[in-house]
């Protein structure tokens, strides 16, 4: 699982990616798990660290991404660095 923060106009992008890969998952009727996935948002990493204000156009970061989904972003041309 990896870490990747995209700058904020990309963050609308990043989640209706993520519905429409997990929506590409071959489901069976009654099946349980296996296709269950999450997009977690968190703190952004800051170079140099620095205490940051709250701000709609701050970078956004998503922690423990599947690496399938990242592949899928890369596809898509959806620019983020992994961190």
């Amino acid at each position: 699982m990896l870490n990747i923060q995209v700058h904020a106009r990309w963050r609308r992008d990043v989640v209706e990616a993520h519905r429409v890969w997990a929506s590409e998952f071959h489901r069976e009727p009654g099946q349980i798990g296996g296709t269950i996935t999450a997009l977690i948002e968190g703190p952004p990493i800051c170079s140099p660290p620095t205490m940051s204000t709250c701000s709609d156009f701050a970078a956004v970061r998503f922690l423990s991404v599947d690496s399938r989904f990242v592949e899928f972003l890369r596809r898509r041309g959806i620019p983020f660095e992994e961190n």
